[in-house]
């Protein structure tokens, strides 16, 4: 199987289970490291960012 998908891709059995050994290993670390917000958490986190901003350089 991983012969003809090789094949397919153009690329060596190892070249093949090498990237996407690769890209899994980028989806699991970006799946447990990234968050996602809704437009209104995003906001929030921006609004409370310039605030935090505003309150240093008023310090």
């Amino acid at each position: 199987m991983l012969d003809k998908a090789a094949a397919y891709a153009h690329m060596s059995v190892s070249e093949f289970v090498l990237r996407n050994a690769v890209e899994h290993a980028h989806t699991v670390v970006q799946s447990h490291e990234a968050i996602t917000l809704s437009q209104g958490d995003f906001d929030a986190l921006l609004t409370a960012q310039a605030n935090s901003r505003a309150h240093l350089r008023a310090g």
